[in-house]
């Protein structure tokens, strides 16, 4: 009967419609994480159900529908694609060893590497030192590639442009130049809508984002990309717009209740006339 399909459809809209809100609060608590990229919920149709096909009719006598019956059934999530744009806003970090990336696209990141032996892919430059010197997110995980920042060293630590990791240790002041304990590594990828988030602002690889593409910046495939120390890169999210996104979340969303509960009244006229 129709008025089920009618019960069924609005339900889509209202489950999609809870999904979307369900991003975008996600993105509203993260507006203050830094180097967060935001979520947005796209909505796909759901197949037809075809009472009559258009083209069909009485071969015989040549005769064809010029139009056919078919009814939709609803919406659902098709996808949930990050914007990796990168954050409006650059923040100072108290911390002398926050990083920020600085290019156009947000498709770069930091390299991670976790306790299991893969890597993971950030954008949150929270870095520090760990007590064995080593430079570490803010949830312990080494950022690549892995140094170790003696303890006779000044504690001041220089990361310059291109990412050269540089130091000097005590007693060398007037040494016009510092030691190199390595440089920081970026990678990026073809696809970047295909990397898996799994949390605290990382991101891994996938067989549809390809293989990371590594490299330093200012050389090759990173020509334009500078990292700026003492800074972080801001969430991308924007918070007028999003609350905006959540009122007209809302209202659809009560539209289609509106819908069930006209279905179910006319449900009951039915049974009632029918009885």
């Amino acid at each position: 009967m129709s008025n089920f399909r009618a019960l069924n459809i609005a339900a889509t809209g209202m489950s999609a419609q809870q999904k979307r809100v369900d991003t975008a609060a996600n993105n509203l608590a993260n507006s203050n994480t830094p180097g967060f990229k935001k979520s947005i919920a796209e909505f796909n149709e759901l197949p037809y159900q075809t009472e009559r096909a258009a083209g069909t009719g009485n071969q015989t006598e040549g005769e064809y529908y010029s139009q056919g019956i078919q009814y939709g059934t609803g919406v659902g999530i098709g996808a949930t694609s990050i914007n990796f744009a990168p954050g409006d806003g650059i923040e100072r970090s108290k911390e002398s060893l926050s990083l920020q990336i600085i290019d156009n696209t947000g498709n770069n990141f930091f390299v991670i590497n976790l306790p299991n032996g893969e890597q993971a892919y950030t954008r949150n430059g929270q870095f520090k030192l760990d007590n064995e010197g080593r430079i570490i997110t803010a949830n312990g995980y080494i950022v690549d590639p892995e140094v170790n920042v003696s303890p006779d060293a000044k504690d001041t630590i220089v990361i310059t442009e291109k990412g050269e990791i540089l130091v000097k240790l005590l007693g060398d002041e007037n040494t016009a130049d510092p030691n190199v304990l390595g440089r920081i590594n970026l990678a990026k990828f073809i696809n970047p809508q295909g990397l898996e988030q799994i949390g605290n602002s990382l991101f891994k690889a996938t067989n549809s984002s390809g293989d990371p593409i590594e490299g330093n910046p200012f050389e090759g495939d990173f020509a334009g990309v500078k990292i700026k120390q003492g800074y972080l890169e801001s969430s991308n999210t924007d918070t007028l717009t999003t609350m905006t996104d959540l009122i007209k979340s809302q209202q659809v969303y009560s539209m289609n209740s509106k819908v069930i509960q006209t279905s179910e009244k006319m449900l009951d006229d039915i049974v009632r006339i029918k009885s």
